[in-house]
């Protein structure tokens, strides 16, 4: 049973949270290249700002690329000691650093498998899942991710997006080694990088590749992110989903051939249903 499963517990953890958010906010620690877990911000800001930086550059004439990257159990491997770390150069107060630290330990873990019952093993990485405080501590684990990076990098949680120019060779390179640094800090920090969750979108020269540990990365017609699909470097394909869904919502509309009151919603969209487009805005134009 998590320690959190207790109100007092959960209370606790509300208290330490808005605690460490109004620290992070001011003091301006967490960078603005995150958009997970913060006030403000969501799928929606992170990808415009991603996408403007990126397609200001395709409209004047650059080649560009974008390296899509995503973890292996981002949560559920994050050390703890780094963590604790990281959470000490926030220049938290020692109160808070040692709460979070006395909350993280004294973990364990066991498996049953019919009826047959494990050890219990002590957990030393992993921010709780399920948790109030989980989701900021890991955003201070990952807040140094891009450090020293020179690309254009925008992170949601721990998938991250990370653009440039790469119609020069000196590009090509420079992406090349901002790929090589987020690959070091994930090994450095007991990361690793999910092959599956990695690839490039981009409109470079179909000879280049990114090396990524003893292979390459895959090129792809079209990425996904958290809110939205890309192709190709614009939301045509989101376009599309999102005419078939309304599309199809007509039809029912019409199939049903119910009476609408001004201002309301046909009873075919469920109780509480949100409209197709009060869910994600479309950006445009394409490219």
């Amino acid at each position: 049973m998590c320690k959190t499963d207790s109100v007092p517990g959960n209370i606790m953890e509300k208290i330490m949270l808005d605690a460490a958010e109004r620290h992070l906010k001011n003091k301006a620690i967490i960078r603005h290249s995150q958009c997970g877990f913060t006030k403000g911000k969501s799928c929606l800001p992170n990808l415009i700002s991603f996408y403007n930086k990126v397609t200001h550059l395709v409209s004047e004439g650059t080649l560009v690329d974008a390296v899509f990257l995503g973890f292996s159990e981002a949560f559920g491997t994050v050390p703890h000691s780094i963590l604790l770390d990281e959470l000490s150069s926030c220049e938290v107060s020692r109160c808070t650093a040692r709460w979070v630290k006395n909350w993280l330990k004294g973990r364990a873990q066991g498996v049953v498998v019919n009826g047959a019952t494990s050890g219990w093993r002590a957990v030393t990485s992993g921010a709780p899942q399920g948790s109030i405080l989980g989701p900021v501590l890991f955003n201070i684990f990952i807040n140094d991710l891009d450090a020293g990076v020179e690309g254009t990098i925008s992170k949601f949680a721990d998938d991250t997006k990370l653009g440039g120019a790469v119609d020069s060779l000196e590009g090509q390179e420079a992406m090349q080694r901002d790929r090589d640094k987020l690959e070091h800090w994930a090994i450095t920090n007991g990361m690793k990088l999910h092959r599956n969750k990695c690839g490039i979108l981009g409109g470079s020269n179909a000879g280049h590749k990114y090396e990524m540990g003893e292979g390459w990365l895959e090129s792809s017609p079209a990425e996904g992110t958290r809110g939205a699909g890309r192709q190709q470097l614009n939301v045509s394909q989101q376009r599309a989903l999102a005419a078939k869904r309304a599309n199809g919502t007509l039809g029912s509309i019409k199939q049903h051939d119910q009476p609408v009151k001004r201002g309301g919603y046909p009873a075919v969209l469920g109780g509480g249903a949100a409209s197709p487009g009060a869910l994600c805005a479309v950006l445009g134009p394409t490219i």
